[in-house]
């Protein structure tokens, strides 16, 4: 059994999990963004790791426009990027199932990430936050080549968007 601060953590990424489905998404990026960034320092946490990852889903997949999307546009800068690769390349072969649960929202998450930025870099967005796209493409890649079919099932849509994207 876990100790009781990680359960009363998951507790609570569940509940913000839920809240992130309707709140405003300038409370979930107020601060310079420090609970999406906490939220990417979970990932490397493997006690939180599955809600964090569900966390992060919730907060990119929200419904709305450009104006209420683009602030997201904040997981592209470096500590964001750099805390989904290094959870990205704990990924083996063969994967517990927890693991494997963890892995696929964290794919979930890369090609939400993905629609993201097509949908955002129409808008006028602030060019120095691509520059971690190369990074981003690694970690899509490190999806699309791993042996797991269903791990790899939905990178084929999102590189067709972003290859397609004008």
């Amino acid at each position: 059994a876990l100790p009781i601060w990680p359960r009363v953590t998951v507790a609570a990424l569940n509940v913000l999990a839920a809240f992130f489905e309707w709140v405003a998404t300038i409370h979930i990026t107020e601060d310079n963004g420090q609970l999406l960034q906490m939220l990417c320092f979970f990932l490397c946490q493997p006690e939180l790791q599955l809600e964090a990852a569900q966390c992060l889903s919730n907060a990119i997949i929200r419904k709305g426009g450009q104006t209420q999307k683009k602030p997201m546009m904040m997981l592209f800068e470096d500590f964001p990027m750099e805390s989904i690769l290094s959870a990205a390349q704990t990924m083996d072969e063969k994967l517990t199932s927890k693991q494997y649960l963890f892995h696929s929202r964290l794919c979930q998450v890369t090609c939400e990430l993905g629609s993201l930025l097509c949908k955002c870099v129409d808008s006028e967005i602030d060019f120095r936050t691509l520059v971690n796209f190369p990074r981003y493409l690694s970690i899509l890649l490190k999806f699309t080549a791993h042996p797991c079919l269903l791990l790899r099932l939905p990178t084929p849509s999102t590189w067709r968007a972003l290859l397609n994207h004008k």
